[in-house]
């Protein structure tokens, strides 16, 4: 017999969904903003799945109704290693009629059991990591030779031959957002990345949609990088961003830049 059991949330158990969160202040804000949304009919109880056992919840996960949405579940640190799996064999049977959606376990979630996840079904796309960089803290000087441009300029010849070249042909600047570009010596433009508001108050996005394959490693990925970090500086306090785990070209351009390592995440799709 088990000694855990796996049950979607009910109204009266809406508490258990924060029992894993650390502060009760923000275990108290989650709850409520939990309560609000579900008597604004935006979720159901029963889309958040509990896992528990005898010392209580294990594993909690909320089901999103958009297939694009990843299941991010949250697990105890000591979670017993059958339950745990059993939880992710569990999720994955709750999304199969969505083979698109992806489930990411994230360090600060809980443990990354890869294996658990591999063994439950889910097949491992990605590891990545998530950099976070304090704004406030003046590093960055703006790259002289840096070209702000117009969002017309994303129509234009050279831009979307660039673009292109960089597997970046549907790009299109959001709104708020500062497109830039950097020339290479001949004064061709040979870089692209962009800026603006990122996902949450206060944090900047960044976008280095890259540099021309046959002028990399001359240092302008760098350069892109600290300059969208001086004009994201002008009006956000961080900058969270992520690359492959094996990038590390990428991950020593965040790191030489103030980045600190924040986040480690694999990415799991369904086969």
């Amino acid at each position: 017999m088990n000694e855990w059991t796996i049950q979607p949330a009910r109204p009266d158990t809406l508490d258990q969904t924060v029992a894993l969160l650390s502060g009760a202040e923000e275990a108290a804000r989650r709850l409520q903003m939990t309560r609000d949304n579900v008597a604004a009919g935006r979720v159901k109880p029963e889309q958040f799945q509990l896992l528990s056992s005898a010392r209580g919840v294990e594993g909690v996960c909320l089901i999103p109704l958009p297939p694009a949405v990843p299941l991010l579940p949250r697990l105890r640190a000591d979670v017993p290693e059958a339950a745990a799996q059993a939880f992710l064999a569990h999720l994955r049977g709750c999304v199969a009629a969505t083979p698109d959606r992806r489930l990411i376990l994230d360090d600060t979630q809980g443990p990354l059991l890869a294996g658990l996840a591999q063994a439950a079904g889910w097949q491992l796309q990605e590891e990545a990591v998530i950099y976070e960089t304090d704004l406030q803290v003046p590093r960055w000087v703006p790259d002289p030779q840096a070209q702000h441009l117009e969002a017309a300029a994303v129509a234009s010849p050279e831009v979307r031959v660039l673009l292109r070249a960089l597997d970046r042909p549907d790009f299109a600047l959001r709104d708020g957002w500062t497109l830039v570009g950097l020339p290479e010596t001949d004064g061709t433009l040979a870089a692209l990345g962009a800026t603006g508001p990122g996902g949450r108050p206060g944090t900047a996005g960044l976008d280095l949609i890259g540099v021309y394959p046959a002028v990399r490693g001359q240092g302008l990925g760098r350069r892109l990088h600290g300059h969208l970090l001086s004009v994201a500086a002008q009006s956000f306090s961080e900058h969270m961003g992520g690359t492959d785990a094996h990038n590390h070209p990428m991950r020593r351009i965040f790191e030489r830049h103030g980045g600190v390592l924040a986040q480690q995440q694999l990415i799991f799709t369904q086969p």
